[in-house]
C-alpha cells in the first residue's frame, strides 16, 4: 500500500475505531517528545515528523506498562523512501490529566 492509498480528497477510507485522535496541543506535545528524544526517521534521517493518531498498547501487550500508547509519526519529507514512524508514550506525557 502506498502512501496515500488510505486517503482521498483528505479523507480517511478506513478509520479504525480504536485509534484515538489527538487535538493540536496533543500532537504538538507529542512533537516536542520526539524532538527531545532526538528521534530521527529510520527511512532517512529527517528529525521533522507529522503526528498522527495514537493507539492504547497497555491492554495489548503484557511488556508494556498500561498507560502505554503508540503514537503514529510520518515523515515530514515527501521523498523518504520508509515514512511511517511510531513513538511510544505514557498517557500522562500527552493526554490531559481526568
Amino acid at each position: 500500500m502506498g502512501r496515500g492509498d488510505l486517503m482521498t480528497g483528505g479523507v480517511d477510507l478506513v478509520r479504525r475505531p480504536e485509534l484515538i485522535s489527538l487535538t493540536g496541543r496533543q500532537k504538538e506535545q507529542v512533537r516536542d517528545r520526539a524532538h527531545r528524544d532526538r528521534k530521527t526517521c529510520a527511512g532517512c534521517g529527517s528529525g521533522e515528523f507529522v503526528v498522527g493518531d495514537a493507539l492504547y498498547l497497555g491492554y495489548l501487550f503484557r511488556s508494556e506498562p498500561l498507560d502505554a500508547y503508540m503514537i503514529a509519526l510520518t515523515c515530514a519529507n515527501s521523498s523518504c523512501p520508509d515514512p511511517y514512524n511510531g513513538i511510544t508514550l505514557h498517557g500522562p506525557e500527552f493526554l490531559p490529566s481526568p
